[in-house]
């Protein structure tokens, strides 16, 4: 391969909040004439989004069978026990895949989105530059990865958290590589691009280097719709699912709704009774201000948006880092949070935003106070980040 080749590796994680990320990074190593391969856990949908021209779409190695019954995702550590990280036998042939994988392509950098396995094969060999929100790249410096509430309770048990340790350790021997003293050393590689606002960092306490702000575009700041106007951007596979379309379906008021994950044929049962839906994730720059209340998990991409929008937002979190989030968006006034088992409750809640001024001004205050902010350029610190890890020099 030619020594600007460089690799886009993409291994645990769902959607879109992957793939256009790194399309919009793909797109500024190319300008800056990389030539560029994406490993990606799911090649189809990445293949919609990336086009031929910008580089090779391949298939990403993946744990497929992760450790079920573990418990809540309380801090990177947990994500990676749940990943097969404390099993010689599962960790072994998935770091080698990944080595494999890039002796193959021989690239002369590695961007790595929320991919644990690649930074380990990679080690010594290829520098890495980590990009991702602020969960998915925890800082190195660190006796452990902290919990995301920071308590002093340990998240795992020290039995567990020594194994996942001695297990990388055991794994990172049979490439001939060093072992780690701790943990959160396999984080120390020639780069990191955080991109998130400072108050959704859950390593904000102790990270070291300023987080790079929010990537994908942002919506403008506009005045709310005369008529309530419902955006909902949800996941066929959330618990409470089934609650959620049924209240949905049953409202009068306009509503935009688009599902990740749903079938050809859920797609049509649901439109035949009466839920409109979106066939593709339509982009948050147009349908936020168009909006007047948002419905979504709590990721990081679109809860920035929501934020910078002005708009109210109801989250429905699946996971321990979308609590962290909600947790924050309810500290600020802007959010409510719902629990699955309390999905009922969706239509008070939305009778609440017709109801309340307070939310809606608060929300518009917030948003107004972010557009007032001087944000670095993500790209530009991105970009650097990128070429001095390629050629060598300073992170």
């Amino acid at each position: 391969m030619p020594r600007n080749t460089v690799l886009f590796a993409w291994e645990l994680g769902e959607g879109l909040g992957h793939i256009r990320p790194l399309k919009l990074l793909g797109h500024k190593l190319a300008d800056a004439g990389c030539d560029l391969i994406f490993a990606c856990r799911d090649p189809i949908t990445a293949g919609k989004e990336i086009p031929p021209s910008l580089g090779r779409v391949i298939a990403a190695p993946f744990q497929p069978l992760p450790r079920l019954g573990l418990g809540q995702i309380r801090n990177y550590a947990s994500l990676l026990q749940i990943q097969g990280y404390a099993e010689e036998r599962e960790l072994l042939p998935l770091v080698r895949a990944w080595k494999d994988l890039i002796d193959l392509i021989e690239p002369a950098l590695v961007i790595a989105d929320h991919s644990p396995s690649a930074i380990l094969a990679a080690r010594g060999s290829v520098p890495v530059v980590q990009v991702g929100n602020g969960f998915l790249t925890p800082p190195s410096n660190a006796r452990r990865f902290p919990d995301l509430q920071f308590t002093d309770e340990d998240v795992l048990i020290p039995a567990a958290d020594g194994k996942i340790l001695q297990t990388v350790n055991r794994v990172l021997s049979h490439f001939g590589g060093e072992s780690l003293n701790v943990l959160p050393d396999m984080m120390d590689i020639a780069g990191q691009c955080v991109f998130c606002l400072p108050e959704l960092d859950p390593y904000r306490p102790i990270r070291k280097t300023p987080v790079l702000g929010p990537l994908e575009p942002l919506p403008r700041l506009m005045l709310y719709p005369a008529d309530l106007r419902v955006f909902a951007y949800i996941s066929a596979d959330y618990k409470a699912f089934d609650t959620l379309a049924k209240i949905l379906t049953h409202t009068n008021f306009e509503r935009n709704v688009f599902v990740r994950g749903l079938s050809e044929a859920q797609s049509l049962m649901l439109e035949n009774s009466g839920l409109p839906l979106s066939r593709s994730a339509p982009p948050l720059t147009e349908t936020l201000p168009a909006s007047s209340l948002v419905i979504h998990h709590g990721g990081t991409a679109t809860t920035q948006a929501c934020l910078f929008a002005g708009r109210p937002q109801i989250i429905l979190p699946q996971h321990n880092e979308a609590r962290h989030t909600a947790a924050i968006m309810q500290d600020m006034g802007v959010a409510v949070c719902l629990e699955p088992e309390e999905a009922h409750k969706l239509p008070e809640v939305i009778a609440r935003y017709l109801s309340d001024r307070e939310w809606r001004e608060t929300a518009m205050a917030t948003a107004r106070s972010f557009h007032n902010r001087d944000l670095p350029d993500p790209m530009k610190g991105f970009l650097t980040t990128a070429l001095n890890a390629m050629n060598g020099g300073p992170a």
